[in-house]
């Protein structure tokens, strides 16, 4: 998994609602492995740093229980991965925020902040949450530089992380 050009790149992680920075410990990894630096992040209100309550409307009811949570989680964004992946994150789950209400008052992104960063994206195929063509539709309107796609699911970094992983160290490559 070693990167062909010798060159150190330094990744930071961030994960997704309802997750942590723990959920990256595969790809960190393997990141690691190949003579990279890694940070992973937990986000505010999210991970171990859990400061808010807030939940997606009608989500919380589904997910109240580990179990409900486990079986919503199983059926759409684990559904690739191994039961011991979803096992660790249904013991780890923490409430999560799409912070709606903190975005309709924030700054608009600018050209010179969120538009100087180079973005690329990861197509995760067999994706039941965020749906393929959801993901097309975000990358059309969001100027993405690169794309790759993999046959994973919402949880890429638990059921396809060594993919994962080669589609990073290529962005990294490319953008070297």
């Amino acid at each position: 998994m070693g990167d062909s050009n010798n060159q150190t790149t330094h990744f930071v992680l961030i994960h997704g609602s309802a997750s942590g920075a723990w959920a990256w410990y595969k790809v960190k990894t393997m990141l690691e492995a190949a003579g990279h630096s890694v940070t992973a992040l937990d986000m505010s209100a999210s991970g171990f740093i859990e400061n808010s309550p807030a939940v997606a409307d009608g989500w919380q009811s589904v997910v109240s229980s580990t179990a409900g949570y486990e079986a919503f989680m199983k059926s759409t964004a684990f559904n690739l991965a191994s039961p011991e992946d979803l096992s660790l994150q249904t013991l780890q789950k923490r409430s999560g925020s799409l912070f709606l209400e903190s975005l309709a008052k924030a700054n608009k992104f600018t050209k010179e902040k969120f538009g100087s960063v180079v973005r690329d994206y990861v197509v995760c195929t067999q994706d039941l949450l965020v749906v393929p063509s959801l993901q097309r539709f975000m990358i059309e309107h969001n100027e993405v530089k690169e794309v790759m796609e993999i046959p994973a699911d919402h949880m890429a970094i638990a059921s396809r992380p060594k993919e994962l992983c080669q589609c990073l160290l290529e962005f990294a490559r490319k953008h070297a």
